[in-house]
Order: structure tokens, then sequence, then C-alpha cells
């Protein structure tokens, strides 16, 4: 109710200053209280004590028209205006005072009526009323309530209004806006402050009057509460002339203290220059914002501690609101989701984002969904604003995991024997090991009728894979001489359609008495599924651990690449051009930058390789290698290509995809080898769902929809599982001269992309790699010109350099100083603060290593932009930019520098972060 009250406050605030005049005033009104309350019969009548007269200047009903203005009579209007009091009234109390003789009937007869006095500064003057003729619904006494504040509130924008309107139309504008305006308007000489004039709002403001003001300053009344206002005042007036909405307290002549909105203009009166102010009364509006800001804060409250999870997103599908005690079973912390999109990868049900879009399009709806192994009955409702749009959607999901578990396990129990995932077999201990019951899931799991095995038409035998039978059969033997009655076997079995699939076998052995030769009872269990799943975890755990590996060994070869690199550019820096050593050095550094691709590769093979990203075309890419890709391989090799026109772009980074192109396409050549063969390319774009993504294409995260495909498929001598399994270990290769990370940096660049990858191959036929590519929205865009034109900024001042790496802040400083700059060290974050406070004044620049100890640079660098905003500092790492400043907000470092860098790279960094 407090919303609906504050809302209304605020819509009508909003209608008064928006409406041109006052019939448009009351029409935004009504507007306004028919979506509060049913309100389409409606009217306001003002009375005019002078004349006795009470005027219907808006009135809209069903069934009688605008009444003329009238001499005060009787009527429920004039009921309201004598008694200065609300009234809800049905035809019972009507009938009543008729009866008395209070009211006299006036147009047609109501069902139900409700009117509330417009009180004003001198009393009641007019009436807002609502009434119904039929239906089933009556007035509230809450909704007079509601009728009562909304009154109170129409009233002062009335009040304001025709107010407003009296001082626009009026020849005398100036002096009744000065005599007449509720704020506090003064004209005080500039040069020494002292009042001209001052405004009845003055007095009402001050309570110093007129009188007591003109010939005296501010400063002698002590109107100033708190002197830097006055100070601010003054300064925005030497600097502009003007200012305007400059917030400032007061103390009014009683000494009590007021917040006002203060504007100032300089302005000629009688020649000399002066300062016409005027200052509102803000006061109650900081009481009801911070009344207002209350209240949210217990309705978040509320929110907070519910139990089930209640959220509400914009048009857009942001998060707006995110609360309620059911975040936390899900991972979430209540408010965290704020700012993000519910159609961004964060694992929704489909089921939730088919809801979501239903909403916006103004369908409410109701489902059970999933989200984090938990189960959420998900009421979706959308929020109307008033021309009917749809503004947000409010969602409340309620967790059922545990009633919803409660119910499953009871269908288990009951279906277990019947659509359940274990297969029950009993088997006698006979030759051939006849089948004397099969549960009928058989049917679902294999293929098989049960009558099939029970009948013998089916042998179990024939069943289990050729390899396993003996071995199967000799260790129920082996357990049964250990004198054991359960024991536990993994074995293949054949489907109805061909296939293999592993199975669980826990069998129990039953003993036979006199001729019986006793059973065996087996409880199989379809492992195929789990063991490609663990297959495919063991092969993600592995090349993710190699990739850690990888990164943090490249991030070290960085930091020792990035002191050589620089030793080496500061001895070619001093030595003459015509220096014998000149050419070793030049070879040396060709040497190390050769290193730095090595540690590229690295970097791309953890998946924090450098990507500049934008869309592409995936045909054009391709197209524009061919003719590299042909000199690269065998004459006797036939490239074809087979590219679908109009495929979607891909958000790809170009370099980094053609290295994928290369190295498929060269490999392909390598297992062709000397032969005649063809590699054939062929591009398209399919629809992928998220387990086909998942199982075929090894995508972490996949996001189900269109995909770009990408295949090379070539004749060449195919590959054996042995090498499938390892194919993309670092350095491994089945060329005699292969060398580098290869497929497994090329691994590395589609997991950045969010790319998956498919490959089958047949020793002897050939291989094909599938590629898939999710498709993007936006259009491929032309290639931006790169070149800049040369920095002039000159290179001088105290530079803070901040390393943990003692021979980095060596080669570093020694080529900053080389630059023109005077040089700060520090080996860490904390001492960084300690040399930044202490040279604080001095700085022209931060140079800083991103990984240290005791205080990393993403910590040191807040704290710097926390004591200075304005200065530069540049960032440098091992990892890649991309990488590295991920976490980094909005605001982040004027530069970077990838190790290891040049000192020219250095040089363009500092210019650029000066010049920024």
């Amino acid at each position: 109710m407090v919303r609906r009250y504050l809302g209304a406050t605020y819509r009508i605030a909003e209608a008064a200053l928006r409406a041109i005049d006052l019939q448009e005033l009351y029409g935004r009104v009504h507007t306004i209280i028919r979506d509060l309350m049913p309100a389409e019969n409606l009217y306001f009548a003002l009375w005019d004590r002078a004349s006795g007269t009470v005027s219907f200047p808006y009135f809209v009903d069903a069934l009688d028209p605008a009444p003329p203005p009238r001499i005060f009579r009787r009527g429920l209007t004039e009921y309201v205006l004598r008694t200065e009091r609300p009234i809800l009234l049905d035809q019972e109390i009507l009938q009543g005072l008729e009866a008395s003789g209070e009211v006299e009937p006036l147009g047609a007869n109501t069902l139900d009526w409700l009117g509330a006095p417009l009180v004003g500064v001198e009393g009641v003057f007019g009436v807002l009323a609502i009434q119904m003729y039929d239906g089933v619904r009556r007035y509230t006494p809450e909704e007079r309530d509601l009728l009562v504040f909304v009154s109170g509130q129409v009233a002062m924008a009335i009040e304001r209004r025709t107010s407003e309107d009296a001082l626009r139309l009026s020849e005398e504008k100036f002096s009744k806006v000065f005599h007449a305006s509720p704020d506090a308007i003064n004209l005080s000489r500039l040069e020494d402050g002292v009042y001209l004039d001052v405004s009845e709002g003055f007095t009402r403001l001050t309570g110093w009057t007129r009188e007591e003001s003109i010939g005296r300053s501010s400063l002698e009344l002590g109107i100033w509460a708190n002197p830097e206002d006055r100070s601010r005042a003054v300064q925005l007036i030497q600097d502009h002339g003007e200012f305007t909405g400059l917030e400032a307290t007061f103390r009014r002549k009683d000494g009590t203290v007021l917040t006002g909105l203060m504007s100032g203009k300089i302005m000629e009166a009688d020649g000399a220059r002066c300062l016409l102010s005027i200052t509102r009364d803000i006061t109650d509006r900081k009481t009801a914002e911070q009344a207002l800001r209350n209240a949210e804060r217990r309705i978040r409250t509320v929110l907070a501690y519910s139990q089930a999870i209640i959220y509400q997103l914009d048009q857009e599908g942001h998060f707006i609101l995110s609360e309620g005690l059911g975040l936390t079973k899900i991972g979430l912390r209540p408010g965290e989701m704020v700012g993000r999109s519910v159609f961004e990868s964060h694992g929704w049900d489909p089921l939730v984002l088919g809801q979501v879009r239903q909403g916006l399009h103004g369908r409410a709806s109701r489902e059970t969904a999933r989200f984090r192994e938990r189960t959420f009955d998900n009421l979706l409702t959308p929020v109307f604003d008033d021309h009917g749009d749809v503004d947000s959607v409010i969602g409340i999901a309620t967790d059922i995991t545990e009633r919803q578990q409660a119910e499953e396990e009871l269908l288990a129990e009951r279906g277990l024997f019947v659509g359940g995932p274990v297969m029950v077999i009993k088997w006698r201990v006979e030759e051939g090991w006849p089948v004397d019951y099969v549960s009928p899931n058989i049917q679902t799991i294999l293929g098989y009728p049960p009558d099939d095995l029970v009948s013998g038409r089916i042998s179990y035998n024939s069943l289990v894979h050729p390899d396993e039978v003996e071995a199967i059969h000799q260790a129920a033997a082996e357990f049964k001489a250990q004198g054991l009655t359960h024991y536990e076997q993994q074995y293949r079995l054949r489907t109805a359609s061909g296939e293999y699939r592993w199975f669980y076998d826990f069998s129990t052995s039953v003993a036979g008495q006199g001729s019986d030769p006793g059973y065996h009872l087996g409880y199989l269990l379809d492992l195929t599924d789990r063991r490609r799943a663990e297959e495919a975890l063991r092969q993600s755990q592995k090349l993710e651990s190699l990739g850690v590996l990888a990164g943090g060994i490249a991030h070290d070869f960085n930091n020792l690449l990035t002191v050589i690199l620089g030793n080496l550019n500061l001895a070619q820096f001093r030595l003459p051009d015509d220096s014998s050593a000149r050419p070793y050095l030049t070879n040396m550094e060709a040497a190390v930058l050769r290193a730095t691709e090595l540690t590229k590769q690295m970097l791309a093979y953890s998946g924090r390789g450098h990507f500049q990203v934008r869309p592409h075309d995936l045909n054009a890419v391709v197209r524009d290698l061919t003719h590299l890709l042909e000199v690269s391989i065998s004459k006797k090799i036939h490239l074809q290509l087979d590219l679908e026109p109009d495929l979607p772009a891909i958000q790809a980074d170009a370099a980094q995809f053609q290295q994928v192109v290369m190295n498929l396409v060269t490999n392909a050549s390598d297992a062709i080898g000397d032969r005649e063969g063809v590699i054939h390319l062929t591009t398209s774009v399919q629809h992928l769902e998220a387990p086909v993504l998942r199982d075929e294409y090894r995508v972490d995260a996949p996001t189900p929809g269109r995909h770009v495909i990408l295949e090379v498929e070539d004749t060449g001598c195919g590959m054996t599982a042995d090498v499938l399994e390892r194919i993309f270990d670092p350095f491994f290769t089945t060329k005699a001269t292969g060398r580098g990370l290869g497929l497994s940096a090329m691994l590395g660049i589609l997991r950045g992309h969010g790319a998956g990858l498919n490959i089958s191959s047949e020793v002897g036929r050939g291989s094909r790699f599938r590629l898939c590519f999710p498709a993007s929205t936006q259009a491929t865009l032309p290639e931006s010109p790169t070149d800049q034109a040369p920095s002039t900024t000159p290179l001088r001042g105290l530079v803070l350099l901040v390393d943990d790496e003692e021979q980095i802040l060596d080669a570093t400083g020694l080529a900053l100083d080389s630059l023109g700059f005077g040089v700060v060290t520090a080996r860490d974050g904390l001492e960084a603060l300690d040399r930044f406070q202490e040279h604080r004044k001095d700085l022209c620049l931060v140079v800083m290593d991103l990984t240290m100890p005791r205080m990393d640079g993403r910590e040191a660098f807040r704290a710097m932009r926390g004591l200075d905003p304005a200065i530069p500092v540049v960032l440098s790492s091992g990892f890649t930019e991309q990488d590295s400043l991920q976490t980094f907000p909005d605001g982040g470092p004027a530069g970077f520098l990838q190790k290891p860098y040049q000192i020219k790279d250095l040089k363009t960094a500092l210019q650029r972060a000066l010049e920024g």
C-alpha cells in the first residue's frame, strides 16, 4: 500500500509538471486514479466561495452530461463541500441522506458514489468524485482513503497549476512571481551581498520579515548554515555568472535548519550589478525521499528472507531484482544477477527462457524448470505500464526439488522393472545359460522382446561380445569355486540394431536342491554413456591440467624473455650503428622473438591466447587462404572447396582462425604424403542442440542454435585409436620432423572462441575434422586501418615502475632512463602504494606488473585510482591483454604491455598513455 501511495504521489507530481493546462492535468489524474480503482465515471467540481457557485471543469460520465455552473445547492457535491469530509455512499446511505433532507437527487441514480474534498491552503475549494452505476464491484474504505490521499496531492497540484497560470497571464509577471512565489526570491548587490528586495516566500522560508532583511546581508542575518555552501555559490557566480540546482542548508530566524534548492543569476538593477537568487524549500521532499528509501529497504528485507526466489527482468531481459533465500541453493547471492541478461549462457532451462519471451510479449505462464541440479515451480507474469505496454516481468520460483524427488522415487519403485534402467535376468545353471525370466524393459534397452530370450529363440550368449564370452563364464566359475554368491562384472551386449553397449552385471548365485541345478539372478545397468562421459572428462581434465601448466610456463618464460629482450635492446640502443657486434645482437633479437612465438602457442593451448574478435565471413577467410594453402601442399593433392553461400557471420580472430585452417590442411597433406589425394573443405550452416554440441563437438558450455560448420576431409592414411587419443597432447607428432604445439594449440584457439570439434578417422581411408562456430547476429565489418600518426608527446617526468622480478626492474628501469624518464621502483603492490604516496605530486605515469606477492597489480591499481583518478597506469603481464584485463571495470588502465616487450613497444605504450 505504501508503494501505491508513493507511486500515486510521483505520478501526480509528474502530471502536474508535464500538463500544459488544467484540462490536461485533470485528464492525466483521471488516468492515474483509473489505474488505482474503478473510475470510469469521474469529475472535478470547483467551488467559488465569493460567488457561491459550483462549476464542473472536468466531467466524464456514462449517463449524465456535464452540468453547467450552478448556485450552491444540496447535491452530493455540495454535501462534501459543506461537511469538508470524504464520503463513501451506497444506495442505502444515499436514501438515508435524501430522507433526512441533507441531499436532494441530482442526475442519474448511482449504485456506488465516492467523493473527497479538495483542500487547499485556504480550506476546501472543490471535490473529486467517482461513481458506478452497475456491476457487483463496490468501493472499499481502503479505496476511499486512497482517494483522499490522491485528492490531497491533486489539490496541491491544482493550486500550483492555477497559481502558475495566473502568474503567466499577469501583465506584472515579474512582480507577482517575485512576491507570490512559494519559493524564496531575493535581489542583492553583488559587491557586498546586501539585500535590495526579498519575496514573501523568503519571509516564509527564513522567518525574517522584508523590513528586517532589506539593507542587511545574508552573513549578518546568519542565513547560511554551512559557510562552505556560500563559498560554492560565490565560486559558481564568479566562474559562470549563474548557477542552478545548488543544494544548500539554511538557518531560519528561529534557529531551525532547512534544505533548499538554489539557483542564481547576475542581472542589472538600477544600474548596479545584482544577484537574483531563488531558493525552494525541499526539506519535505528530502524527507519523503528518505521515507521512500526506508520503505524500499523494508520491502527488500521481506524479499531477502523469502524462501522462494523473487526476480524481475526489464524489457531487454536484464535482471533488475533477484532476492530470496532460495538463491543460496543454486549458488547465488541476493542481487548477484542484477544487471546481467537472462539470455546469456548461465545454464538456464530453455523452458525458463521461453517463459521470459512469453512474458515480454504480455503472456503469463507457469512451468516446472531445472537449474543447477534444482527443480523449481516458476511462475512468471508481465507488468504493464500506463500505456498497456510490457514494462517488465516478475517471477517467483519455488524450489520443489525435494518434493519432486520424493514423487519420482515413488514412481521409480513402481516402474523399476517396467521402464527403469536396470534389466533383471534369471539364468538356469545349465549349458548355454538358458533364460527363465527377463524384465520387460529389455525391449527398451536392447530392443528385443522378452519372449525371444525366454523361448530360446535368442540365446544370451549370442548377445555377449565374442571377445568377452569366455572371460565372463570363466570369472563366474572362479567366483563359484571361491564360495562367493555375489559377484560383479562388466561386459558388452549387442542391441537389436547391432550396436555393442557396456553393461554392469551384479549377479547373485542361488544353489539348487535335488535335481534343481540352481540359478543366477542378474541386475544389469547400461554403462555406455557413463563410460563415454568418464572418458570425455578424463580427456578434458588432462587437457585442462596441461593447459594450466602451459599457461604458467608461458607466463614465467615471458618474464625471463622480458629481461633478455630489455637488456638486448639497451645494448642495441647504446651501440654505434657501425659496431661489429650489432649483427650478433640482431640475430639474438630474432631468436628471442621466435621464442615469444612459442609462448604465444602455449598461451593459445591454455585457452589464454590473444583474440581480436570481430564478425567474419567464414567463406571469405577460406578463399583468402586458398593460394597460400595450394602452395603449402603437394602438387599431387587436389584442394577442393565446397562453400555454402550466404553463411551467417562468426565471431572470430582472423589470424588465429587462419592458423587453425592452415594446421588442418597441412596435417591433411602430411597424411596423404607423396600419393595423389584430395583435401575437401566444406562450409555449411546447421542448427545444433545442446546434447550434440556437448557429446559430439566437446563444447563445455553449449549454446543451442545456428552454427557455422567447417569440414576438412582428406583421403590420407587415417589414424589409429591410440593416435586419436593423443592427438591433442602438446608436442605429440607422428612426423619425423614435427615440432611445436600443433593441434593442441589449435584446440586452445577453438576453446577460446567457444567453438567445438568432432573428429572421425579410419585407417587407410582418411580423416575428417568438423569444426562448429556459433553463428553471429552481427554483419561482417570492413577492416579498419591500423596506421597511426607518430606521437609528438615528449617523454619526461617521473615513472613509478613496479615488478616483483629484480631483473625486470633493472632492465626496464634502464630502458625508461634511456627514454628520458626518471624512475622510482617497487617490488610489490604495498611498496608501490608507499612510493606512490611519497612521490604523488611528481609522478607522471605508473608501469606495474599484475602478478605480485603481498598485493597484486589489480588491488594496487584500484587503490591508486582511489588516490588519484587521473594518473595514467600501464599494466604488464606475461598473459595476454584480453585474459589479464577481463576482470577490470570500465575505466581500466591507460595501456597494457604483454611480456616480453621491446623498448619500442614500451615507448609506444607510454606515449599513448600520456596522450590519453
